[in-house]
């Protein structure tokens, strides 16, 4: 092995140690207290799940030290079971993405499918339209079944 990238769902802890540092950059002090005392809370509230990592990427310094660990899908480490799933190159994981489980992922994408299919809808309702505005300018200018240089001339 070359390399261990450990992952923890720490996400809440880091959202408020932003807000904290929000709070200190102008001098709020009694807010940055507020948020300090729901660190700590939270803190020893999910010390357990905040401090064990939950997925491990690691990194092979050669071909077949990655193609053993593959071969054995799942290992053991202090009765945990672990399972082996091949990945993409450490270079091309989004970091900050690794805590969103399928299940939000999945509300993601439904929510960016359905946000396009209005979009879509929307545009193709304009396009209509603007395409019967057209058809109506062109009638009202020229009229189907009647020629303007037979009505003048008369």
């Amino acid at each position: 092995m070359a390399r261990i990238n450990y992952c923890f769902d720490n996400s809440s802890m880091l959202k408020l140690l932003e807000q904290r540092a929000e709070y200190l950059k102008v001098w709020k002090m009694d807010k940055a207290n507020k948020v300090t005392n729901k660190l700590t809370d939270t803190k020893n509230s999910n010390f357990d799940h905040i401090t064990r990592p939950n997925r491990i990427f690691i990194t092979f310094e050669h071909e077949k030290g990655r193609l053993n660990a593959l071969e054995k899908k799942e290992i053991k480490i202090e009765d945990e079971k672990l399972e082996i799933n091949e990945t993409l190159q450490p270079s091309n994981i989004i970091w900050e993405n690794t805590e969103i489980d399928g299940k939000q992922r999945f509300r993601r994408a439904t929510a960016v499918v359905l946000f396009m299919l209005t979009v879509s809808l929307v545009l193709f309702a304009l396009f209509i339209h603007v395409v019967n505005m057209q058809k109506d300018l062109s009638y009202i200018r020229n009229p189907p079944g009647i020629e303007c240089s037979t009505v003048i001339s008369e």
